[in-house]
């Protein structure tokens, strides 16, 4: 089964970037009317799409690893294709703030780099153009696959589960180390080897589904382990009321998020009555367009809202506008090159590619 084609999983990326989305409308709301502040308590839980994301990536990359581990060009295959998803639009944003702010001054490498997310571990307190604002979070996940293909190859698929197991657990352990030892709240949230544990539970996810049985096992706890995982991430956010950079959410609260998004993952591959409903057309639209609206929707916010109420109402639609054209007539022309292969003067590279 082609994972990646699941269309419930297209429904689960959409759900991320709403979440995402309405975190970000939610902050902003206040500044148009102060009556609205109790908004951003509640979209703070628009936080989770971020974990989602990182669970759902995790899901995804180490199934198409798994599967591929055999075939010649393991490694080309996979950077190449992570290059032509990632990359254009990436440094297409990039470039544009580049241009349009003047530099990034001594904080530019590590954008260049991928390492986006050091800038907030470094400089918890810098503020970021709002085009560049999201990109921490793509920085962890490209330094993670920077090593994972690696260690997917060397390591048994039962060794990969474990490792796994063993990130999910230490991850809450590290942060809470980290918080004891005075480590920025900031600095934590950002930082990629504390914050792995999305991505090793959604790898952890695609190893056992690939297992004899692996779907029926996991279907049946996936539910009672999705509204148990929900429930601690609500009450880690007592203290603080919101999903936020509270010393309870950031220690448990991400790892019970992240546990809930492997059983929504779960859900939406194997039980057919959630798969129908995550297979709902919008949702599968906002995840179809979900990279381009991570990285085009908080610019538009901020500028949308220059003009007032009228602004803010044409916000999602103005940035769905832009993401498709974005996936129209960038991403998918650029995704076509996904299966080329080189070829050295007059002679095919043999490469194995299907």
């Amino acid at each position: 089964m082609n994972h990646d084609r699941v269309p419930a999983l297209d429904g689960v990326r959409g759900i991320a970037i709403i979440a995402v989305m309405g975190l970000h409308a939610g902050q902003m709301a206040p500044a148009l009317d102060a009556r609205l502040a109790s908004l951003v308590w509640i979209a703070s839980y628009g936080n989770t799409g971020v974990d989602l994301f990182f669970v759902l990536s995790g899901f995804l990359i180490t199934g198409g690893l798994l599967d591929s581990r055999a075939q010649e060009g393991y490694f080309r295959r996979f950077y190449w294709r992570r290059a032509l998803r990632i990359l254009p639009l990436y440094y297409g944003i990039l470039a544009t703030t580049v241009i349009v702010t003047g530099g990034l001054g001594g904080s530019a490498p590590w954008f260049w780099l991928h390492l986006a997310n050091w800038v907030r571990v470094s400089h918890p307190h810098v503020q970021l153009p709002a085009s560049l604002a999201v990109t921490w979070s793509l920085g962890i996940e490209e330094q993670f696959y920077a090593v994972w293909p690696l260690v997917v190859l060397a390591l048994s698929p039962r060794a990969i589960l474990r490792s796994c197991i063993v990130i999910v657990i230490a991850e809450p352990v590290l942060r809470a180390i980290a918080i004891l030892g005075g480590m920025p709240l900031v600095s934590i949230w950002a930082a990629t080897p504390l914050r792995l544990d999305g991505l090793a539970a959604g790898a952890a996810v695609a190893v056992m589904i690939r297992q004899p049985a692996g779907l029926t096992s996991l279907s049946h706890w996936a539910r009672p382990a999705f509204l148990a995982a929900s429930i601690v991430a609500v009450l880690s956010t007592l203290p603080s009321h919101a999903y936020t950079l509270a010393p309870p959410v950031v220690v448990i609260g991400y790892s019970a998020a992240g546990v809930a998004s492997a059983a929504l993952v779960v859900v939406a591959a194997c039980q057919a009555r959630a798969a129908e409903l995550l297979s709902w057309g919008i949702l599968r639209l906002f995840g179809r367009l979900s990279y381009a609206l991570y990285l085009f929707h908080l610019p538009l916010l901020y500028w949308s809202v220059r003009f007032g109420w009228l602004g803010f109402a044409t916000w999602a639609p103005l940035s769905l506008g832009a993401a498709w054209l974005s996936w129209r007539y960038v991403e998918s022309p650029i995704l076509m090159l996904k299966n080329w292969k080189p070829r050295v003067r007059g002679v095919a590279a043999a490469t194995g590619e299907a």
